[in-house]
């Protein structure tokens, strides 16, 4: 057992720092104690060469001790530098280094009340170190929480309860001896706050979680809540007798939301995970089986359940359509439904994810304020599909309402809509009348990507019906379906800065059609519509084609500024078009297929086309193996003017019936070969067309 300090054998009262407990007499026992430790100290000292000094000055001018020397600093005023040192170098030379705390077993330090009950000041004789012991009387009781104590002047610590917590209010109490341990910036004391404050503060933490327990059981016993229902929202009932769910149209009645069209909602609000995963690699899976292996593929168990696109396993090497039913590794899973055609080791496209379609509907069903189609005056919303998503659409999303504006959270190269099915993607038709337009809907910002093997008819991304007003800008379009976007009896439209591509295995053969503008006959479209700025590629039949139905004409349609390339069909088509203007498009490496009729521009010539106008377009490479091929064709047209073009190759243009009037074709010019104008009828003006660096004048054949 360690001997006691002299402060403690000679202190004053009985308590040490406490007057009321009596004058202290010390006992000669515990006075031969402290002077037998004294001696042994001084003797060990002594015994090992050792020095004590009171300060690091002293002992650093000192250094007549050899080499390996120990000396004891013991009363420096500052704490750090009282400890153990040795000696390095021979006697005279030399430095001392400190190795280690001075062996105290423990410190008495005392508080005489200099400081506040949360603020303590307490002194020792000896240095405080993080190596010993400390106990410590308290004055008086601390009123609050934290506390810190200051030892001899130094730094405030926080005095910490040997659970690590800050003391509670009453838990140090007069009186009370403390021993505790310096760590860091907090003393953490060994024995324990009174425990009587702390039972306080939990009996009275207990008491009012029973009563609030009470509170919220009598508050839930008078709570009547209806059934649930999707999307929906509580409203307390008239009578205060409970609740009632309340649609998103009637709450906006409700609240007297005015009808502005300024809703927006965000397609993953409304459970939407975008999390599609697309892979092109080695497939295997055997007809009339359901095991699918993807060499490469990643799969999780988190992906059974989702929706499955298997190009080239359907019927007739057609997608296969399903769900993931099983994971059997990373590389196989057991599908849904087996498949139709066998695949054997090759390279195919896997899509799965979850389907977002019924996110899709939700969101816009959200949005829609009107009553019906006829209700011009109310119009809806803007759906952001958030961005850095792939949103699997396992069925079409049918919109029937004005102002429904769909656009991307980012750009159309990180947020991908893919067509998971044999239709379209997004469907904007008018189901309330078959002759009422839908106005304002707009398509912007996304990618859209087809699953398809095959060009189902009626499929595409985007398809329009009686669209009045509309917009498709800055989309991305890839796939193999019939159309990348539709429109059928539009007005007022314009479609621009779109991108369209082949399929995803090969920029070949991709949609049918890039744009199809086309009438049903019900209404005056397509009317008043303009593609600009819209780069159009490896579409197999037509990058554009615009045409009227049964005998009529649209109307005022520009097409201009286009890029149109790679095209194995024709790169426009168009009949029975009134006031079709093609300014400035560049059409390049069209009609790859060595087809008859094959065309960079081409009259298909059903009907009569009146007032048509090519204007400053740039015609190269298109051209096929057919000997009947000319970069432009004509075959019944009204008003025709082909001016200041820009051909490459041989044979430019061609008419294979004598019904074209009124044709007139000027400052045109070519390079290449001599060009080559077929004969057409008598009311054709050639003027100012060459060829060549020469000038040489256009032949008509």
């Amino acid at each position: 057992m360690p001997a006691p300090t002299a402060r403690l054998v000679w202190r004053d009262y009985n308590t040490d720092g406490v007057p009321s407990s009596g004058n202290h007499k010390p006992g000669k026992s515990e006075i031969r104690n402290w002077g037998g430790w004294l001696e042994s100290f001084v003797t060990a000292i002594g015994a090992n060469a050792g020095s004590i000094y009171a300060t690091k000055t002293e002992l650093d001018s000192d250094l007549s001790k050899s080499a390996n020397s120990m000396g004891w600093v013991v009363s420096d005023t500052i704490a750090a530098n009282n400890g153990i040192y040795r000696k390095s170098g021979a006697a005279g030379t030399g430095s001392w280094t400190r190795v280690a705390d001075l062996p105290y077993s423990f410190i008495t330090a005392v508080d005489i009340g200099a400081g506040t009950p949360n603020a303590i000041q307490a002194t020792s004789d000896l240095p405080v170190s993080e190596s010993a012991l400390v106990i410590v009387n308290v004055f008086e009781a601390n009123t609050g929480s934290p506390v810190t104590i200051a030892f001899n002047g130094g730094s405030a610590l926080t005095v910490k309860s040997n659970s690590g917590n800050d003391i509670s209010a009453g838990g140090l109490s007069a009186g009370m001896q403390v021993l505790g341990v310096v760590d860091g910036t907090v003393f953490r004391i060994v024995s324990d706050q009174v425990s009587a404050s702390i039972v306080a503060a939990a009996e009275a933490a207990a008491a009012d979680a029973e009563a609030a327990q009470a509170a919220a059981e009598a508050a839930a016993a008078s709570v009547t809540l209806p059934t649930p229902v999707a999307l929906n929202y509580l409203r307390m009932k008239a009578d205060l007798t409970g609740y009632e769910t309340r649609t998103p149209t009637q709450v906006r009645t409700d609240i007297g939301a005015a009808p502005d069209g300024g809703t927006e909602r965000s397609v993953k609000a409304f459970g939407a995970k975008g999390d599609a995963v697309i892979i092109r690699a080695a497939v295997t899976i055997a007809s009339g089986a359901a095991a699918l292996t993807v060499t490469g593929a990643n799969f999780q168990t988190t992906d059974v359940g989702k929706s499955i696109a298997v190009e080239g396993a359907g019927a007739s090497g057609a997608t296969l359509y399903s769900t993931i039913s099983a994971r059997t590794s990373a590389t196989q899973v057991t599908l849904a439904n087996n498949a139709s055609t066998a695949v054997s080791a090759v390279t195919k496209t896997v899509t799965y994810g979850t389907d977002d379609t019924a996110a899709f509907n939700a969101a816009i069903a959200d949005i829609v304020r009107q009553t019906s189609s006829t209700d011009n005056a109310v119009f809806g919303g803007s759906l952001t599909v958030d961005a850095k998503g792939r949103y699997y659409l396992a069925s079409p999303i049918a919109i029937n309402k004005h102002g429904i504006k769909i656009r991307g959270g980012g750009s159309h190269t990180d947020t991908c809509v893919i067509i998971a099915h044999e239709g379209y993607g997004f469907s904007f038709e008018n189901s309330d009348s078959s002759t009422a337009l839908m106005r304002s809907n707009r398509v912007e910002g996304l990618r859209f990507l087809s699953t398809a093997s095959t060009r189902a008819a009626n499929s595409g991304a985007i398809f329009m019906n009686r669209a009045l007003q509309f917009v498709i800008q800055d989309c991305w379009f890839a796939g193999r379906q019939q159309f990348a976007v539709h429109l059928q009896d539009c007005l007022d439209g314009i479609i621009r800065v779109n991108r369209i591509d082949g399929p995803v295995e090969a920029s070949i053969n991709g949609f049918t059609y890039g744009f199809w503008l086309d009438s049903a006959g019900v209404l005056s479209g397509p009317n008043q519509i303009t593609i600009e700025n819209n780069w159009i590629e490896n579409c197999s039949t037509a990058g554009i084609r615009v045409t009227g139905g049964g005998t009529f004409s649209g109307n005022q349609v520009n097409i201009r500024e286009n890029l149109i390339q790679g095209c194995s069909g024709n790169g426009i088509m168009y009949d029975k078009q009134n006031c079709l203007f093609i300014l400035r498009n560049w059409l390049e490496d069209n009609g790859r297929d060595g087809v008859s009729g094959r065309a960079a521009i081409i009259d298909i010539g059903d009907n009569v086309s009146h007032l048509v106008v090519f204007k400053e377009n740039v015609f190269g490479g298109n051209g096929n193996a057919n000997a009947d091929f000319r970069q432009f064709s004509v075959q019944k047209v009204s008003g025709l003017k082909v001016l200041e073009n820009f051909f490459t190759g041989g044979s430019h243009i061609r008419c294979t019936t004598t019904t074209a009037y009124k044709v007139y074709i000027a400052d045109n010019w070519s390079s290449g070969t001599t060009p080559t104008v077929d004969a057409m009828t008598t009311d054709v003006t050639y003027a100012r067309n060459i060829y060549g660096d020469t000038g040489t004048a256009w032949t008509t054949g």
